[in-house]
């Protein structure tokens, strides 16, 4: 069983796809000085495919003529076949706006074809786009069901079966007028006086109406792509920020719209921003986890923006994801649940783009002598719950590290304050065959009741350290 998904009018739904503000409105798209497609706002005025510019202004003034740019169209025909490969791995793409997929074996999913089709309806709106679905035996079948909306094959004219003019003007002197009544004449027979395409339209009307799928084409499938990318140009240029944001929050609307019907998330963004009047400017913006969160993602790439600014205007954004399979968590049926991993590593990306890389993360104990020897590991918090504090009051004295500040005898006074208690040394000898490190290290106790941890580094006096 063949589905085939009909996009008509794809130029015009791809640009009402990136920009939504046009949906309701009266919008033509001109190609080669011609209106080749119209919403039903400007069809209601009376505006019609074969217009020039000129004549369809005249009976519609208000009319937005647009042609939609390459980008936009290639990401909606990118969006129509992540529709298809969400139901199917055997996916091929025909001429555009055409999607031919595998629906065998879909029954356990979708009991009969009415739910197949409402699935797939669903899923093409979620991205943006308004289609036709065709289910049959063989491609051809698929494809009049998807035309022409009509279950039953054989009352369709021999139109439908794509005859030429000339085969088309023979079969109506024959009399055939419908799909049904070259069905019942003999392939053979109707080659012989028509020659190749007339076999091959016989043949056509009856894989269509018996349900075979001898003469049809074969499905050719195509391995999914794995490339997300939108796009848009701007009419002008943008030069703050926040404009910038606002219209990259639409691209990853889009994109995560079709990460979604592939079961896959973004794991990290590229931006690429065209400038005024040339040149192209690239940011890279990684993601924690694999994440669907607009919000988020939306504010990484914003603050990505700001630290590395264009130097001139914008003139066109582009988003490419890389996509990743969604984080999952095993939970316990006794423990208390956790945050999902997908939102505690978005937020983990939001303070790390605020504080600058490298400066979020754990503490990583290093195998020194060296008391400091420390470093960051990424944020992974472990997936069970914490082990349950014994009862009762207790005590706990922490040492926290501080960035080394020189002092002139810290023995006598740390920070401005007078010691009036010190504690040590302890020599601590280190890293002898790489570079020496030799320090004697003090508690000292100042005034105000503070405890502080100094060393002495040949004659400098350092403090590194407090206990809380």
């Amino acid at each position: 069983m063949i589905a085939c998904l009909w996009a008509p009018s794809l130029p015009l739904q791809a640009l009402l796809r990136a920009e939504p503000e046009l949906r309701g409105q009266a919008v033509a798209i001109l190609e080669q000085g011609q209106v080749t497609a119209m919403t039903f706002a400007a069809a209601r005025q009376e505006v019609r495919p074969g217009m020039t510019a000129t004549a369809a202004l005249a009976v519609c003034p208000h009319l937005t003529l647009r042609t939609p740019a390459r980008e936009i169209v290639r990401a909606a025909a990118a969006a129509l076949a992540d529709v298809a490969y969400g139901f199917s791995p055997h996916v091929e793409a025909a001429e555009p706006g055409w999607i031919y997929f595998d629906a065998s074996g879909l029954g356990r999913l979708h009991e009969t074809a009415q739910d197949l089709q409402k699935a797939v309806l669903a899923a093409a709106q979620r991205v943006g786009l308004s289609v036709r679905v065709g289910i049959g035996s063989g491609k051809f079948a698929a494809k009049l069901r998807a035309r022409w909306r009509e279950v039953v094959v054989g009352v369709l004219p021999v139109e439908a079966l794509e005859p030429s003019p000339e085969a088309a003007s023979r079969l109506a002197r024959w009399g055939v007028r419908k799909v049904a009544d070259l069905a019942a004449l003999a392939p053979p027979a109707v080659g012989r006086r028509l020659g190749e395409e007339g076999a091959r339209l016989a043949r056509r009307a009856r894989a269509a109406i018996g349900g075979q799928t001898r003469g049809d084409d074969p499905l050719c499938p195509a391995p999914a792509p794995l490339r997300f990318e939108e796009a848009i140009e701007l009419d002008w240029a943008l030069y703050d920020v926040e404009s910038l944001a606002f219209v990259v929050r639409g691209l990853l609307e889009r994109l995560v719209a079709r990460l979604h019907c592939r079961a896959l998330a973004a794991s990290a963004l590229e931006v690429r921003l065209a400038l005024d009047p040339r040149g192209m400017h690239e940011i890279q913006v990684p993601l924690r986890a694999p994440t669907r969160q607009v919000a988020t993602m939306t504010t990484l790439v914003r603050l990505a923006v700001a630290a590395q600014p264009p130097d001139r205007g914008v003139t066109g954004i582009a988003i490419v994801a890389r996509p990743a399979p969604p984080a999952t968590d095993q939970l316990s049926l006794f423990d208390p649940v956790p945050p999902p991993p997908e939102t505690l590593q978005a937020t983990v990306a939001r303070v790390e783009a605020i504080v600058g890389p490298g400066h979020v993360g754990s503490p990583q104990v290093l195998d020194s002598h060296r008391p400091d020897a420390q470093r960051l590991i990424p944020f992974a918090p472990p997936r069970t719950a914490a082990a349950t504090a014994p009862a009762g009051p207790h005590k706990v004295v922490a040492l926290r590290w501080l960035p080394p500040t020189e002092e002139l005898d810290a023995l006598a006074k740390v920070q401005g304050a007078r010691v009036t208690a010190h504690a040590g040394p302890w020599r601590l000898s280190a890293d002898w065959w790489r570079e020496p490190f030799e320090r004697d290290y003090y508690e000292v106790r100042t005034v105000s009741g503070a405890i502080y941890l100094v060393c002495r580094n040949l004659e400098r006096w350092q403090v590194v350290g407090m206990f809380d």
